[in-house]
């Protein structure tokens, strides 16, 4: 299927049913179907192991580099304890888009964060 909100139903059926390593498997064909959704990216982002968050969020921005809600996203599975990544992540997504509103706030939300 082609349909992201179809995949997703699917992953988080698998997931809420306790099976993570399907739900995994899931959410990789989906990547595969649909590599231009940026809901599947961030689905992604959300299962993916902690050893393996960094890697797929270099894929979705490799693949989606004018996508806020994936850059947000990725700012925000970096947790309230790495704020010096949160910052440097920030500093890559407004390089992409610099006039966007949204970026700007979270790096100054962020700047606020370290006083």
């Amino acid at each position: 299927p082609s349909n992201p909100s179809a995949w997703i139903s699917l992953v988080r059926v698998e997931e809420s049913s306790g099976n993570i390593t399907q739900a995994r498997s899931s959410i990789a064909d989906a990547l595969q179907a649909c590599p231009d959704e940026e809901e599947v990216w961030i689905e992604a982002i959300r299962l993916a192991p902690r050893s393996e968050v960094t890697a797929i969020v270099d894929r979705a921005l490799h693949r989606l580099p004018k996508s806020v809600k994936l850059w947000l996203a990725a700012v925000e599975m970096r947790g309230p304890a790495d704020v010096l990544g949160a910052k440097r992540l920030l500093r890559r997504a407004l390089t992409e888009l610099p006039k966007e509103a949204a970026l700007w706030k979270a790096l100054v939300e962020r700047e606020e964060d370290a006083e």
